[in-house]
């Protein structure tokens, strides 16, 4: 097992909000979110090219945001990226961060030195930075009540040797669309 060369995680981009009796995965993109997903994509293929493998969530409002961003290019749905509906907390980490970890894996085992796009969603996002980056749960429950986690951001990690070893490192997050629109 190894490492991807860099792995680039993207929150969706704006979507409808939930009505009351939606179902949280059928949400689409909002005229915004559309604008968002647009800029952000020209972004990340003038910085990156083409990734190797892209992954999303099934959930609508991300199928939508890596089909904006990456048209008529294969993307691959993974259960284990959909969003935390419950919000984060020390009662249900153990089990939320389960799937992010068994992600990880799949990462380690079949994408060594490749690049690798994910569209996922906030909390997703925030519970992968505690796992990659070490921070404290209550660091993240903060992080998840002040809604951290921008629409259509790039988070950005890539494969650096740390003291001898090599492993993922956070080079940063970017928001491409800001003042954009």
């Amino acid at each position: 097992m190894g490492y991807p060369r860099r792995v680039v995680i993207v929150r969706h981009a704006e979507a409808d909000p939930r009505e009351e009796g939606d179902v949280d995965y059928s949400r689409p993109l909002t005229a915004r979110g559309y604008k968002q997903a647009e800029i952000t994509g020209s972004w990340l293929r003038g910085r990156f090219g083409n990734f190797n493998a892209r992954y999303a969530s099934y959930y609508l409002r991300a199928q939508e945001t890596m089909r904006i961003m990456f048209p008529g290019v294969e993307s691959c749905e993974d259960s284990r990226l959909v969003e935390i509906s419950h919000g984060i907390s020390h009662e249900t980490l153990p089990n939320d961060e389960l799937p992010i970890h068994s992600f990880l894996e799949k990462l380690y085992r079949e994408h060594v030195g490749e690049d690798i796009l994910i569209i996922g969603h906030g909390r997703w996002i925030i519970l992968f930075q505690r796992i990659m980056d070490g921070y404290s749960i209550d660091r993240a429950i903060e992080r998840d009540q002040n809604h951290d986690v921008e629409n259509a951001s790039a988070l950005i990690y890539e494969r650096r040797r740390v003291q001898g070893e090599y492993r993922l490192v956070c080079l940063g997050s970017v928001i491409p669309w800001a003042g954009k629109i």
